[in-house]
């Protein structure tokens, strides 16, 4: 039967107002009867700058959180960004003390500075997203970097999963995978991210799906918006409420790929 967890940013803004801290959240997804949690470690208003929704990685603060997971017999995986060596070393040393088995992140994109833009955090399509505004080598530094950290992947038996985050199109992750060859480091299907990138959720789909172990469920829309120099921008939605083909998608990557997770 699928499993069905909760990402701490599904509820980020009680947890950066202080309304919830990672206890409650774990309690909050038991409440709802789902199965596991996703925790969010990227910095943001209100939250721990190094450890986000986690709050901190002290050793007794871990054992209580590892402590509650076990208590609702619930499966944990990370979030974070970024893949330098050093970076993925203490993010997986903080996976293995809450028994966390899988962590997602993604490439970093440095943008060419030749003019001012809006984000993909405000749901806008920047030149850096059409006109690949940005050096693929970064692809291939990806790879080099991977293979560092594939025997300490291996030892502590966690899995990397690299998301489609508003950049990165199916094809370019997909490469870097392969290269890779390990079954160590696979890929995080996001099921409306691709959109940002001008991609066919479809299309990724079926790309990412051979190679995905974990995934963001969830939902977008395109809204008009006059102020954006294209027109329109993307929001998320309540799943079932915006643009794409929820069944469609989640059928194919079911299909065709070997997750057991939501």
């Amino acid at each position: 039967m699928l499993k069905l967890g909760l990402d701490t940013e599904s509820l980020h803004l009680w947890l950066q107002n202080k309304r919830m801290d990672i206890f409650g959240f774990i309690e909050k997804a038991h409440e709802f009867g789902l199965d596991g949690v996703m925790i969010n470690i990227i910095s943001d208003y209100g939250l721990d700058p190094e450890w986000g929704t986690l709050g901190s990685n002290a050793p007794e603060h871990l054992a209580k959180v590892k402590a509650l997971l076990d208590k609702y017999n619930m499966y944990c995986e990370i979030a974070t960004k970024g893949i330098t060596y050093e970076h993925l070393m203490k993010v997986l040393e903080v996976a293995d003390a809450i028994g966390a088995d899988i962590i997602r992140t993604y490439i970093p994109i440095t943008l060419n500075s030749n003019e001012s833009r809006e984000t993909g955090g405000e749901g806008k399509y920047d030149l850096g997203k059409i006109r690949l505004d940005f050096d693929p080598a970064v692809f291939d530094e990806a790879v080099t970097t991977f293979r560092q950290i594939i025997p300490e992947l291996q030892k502590r038996r966690i899995k990397i999963g690299l998301e489609n985050h508003e950049y990165e199109t199916s094809e370019e992750l997909v490469n870097v995978v392969k290269q890779l060859n390990t079954p160590w480091i696979g890929l995080h299907y996001d099921f409306g991210n691709s959109m940002m990138a001008w991609e066919d959720p479809e299309k990724a789909a079926r790309n990412m799906a051979p190679y995905t172990v974990t995934t963001h469920f969830k939902d977008h829309i395109v809204i008009p918006c006059p102020e954006d120099k294209y027109g329109y921008v993307v929001c998320g939605i309540p799943a079932g409420e915006g643009n794409l083909d929820l069944p469609r998608l989640l059928s194919i990557i079911l299909d065709n790929s070997s997750i057991t997770r939501l």
